[in-house]
């Protein structure tokens, strides 16, 4: 099977644009970068645990100062209707039937929860003893 380039990667020819397109929306959740952890750590936080939470309350942990204008609330909005769907595509939150909320799931907290601990806690103890 052959490769097509496309902007951002290759795509295998013969696959279907509805696939390319969700593989797209939901690669790269795993990689504990500063921005990924951040995001973890939010949707990992105890506020969430007995009533799930919604976009809303996702774009408070995420953004602590208030929006400056309708673009930038919109913006927000976007970027993180986009987290919460890559966390879905993972398998790392799922939606609570018949509302807007999304609670962590157990393979969520395995995944979530160890990166985030490297991020902050083990990288940063083991740079400093070498």
């Amino acid at each position: 099977m052959g490769l097509i380039r496309c902007e951002l990667c290759w795509i295998p020819v013969g696959v279907a644009v509805a696939s390319v397109v969700a593989w797209l929306l939901y690669r790269s959740s795993y990689v504990p970068d500063a921005a990924r952890a951040w995001s973890f750590a939010a949707v990992l936080s105890g506020d969430f645990a007995i009533n799930g939470f919604r976009n809303r309350d996702l774009q408070g942990k995420l953004y602590p100062a208030a929006a400056k204008d309708a673009a930038d609330s919109k913006r927000r909005t976007h970027r993180t209707s986009r987290l919460i769907a890559k966390l879905r595509g993972h398998g790392l939150i799922t939606r609570i039937k018949n509302s807007r909320l999304y609670r962590l799931t157990a393979r969520g907290l395995k995944a979530m929860w160890p990166a985030l601990r490297f991020r902050r806690i083990d990288f940063p103890a083991a740079y400093n003893a070498a």
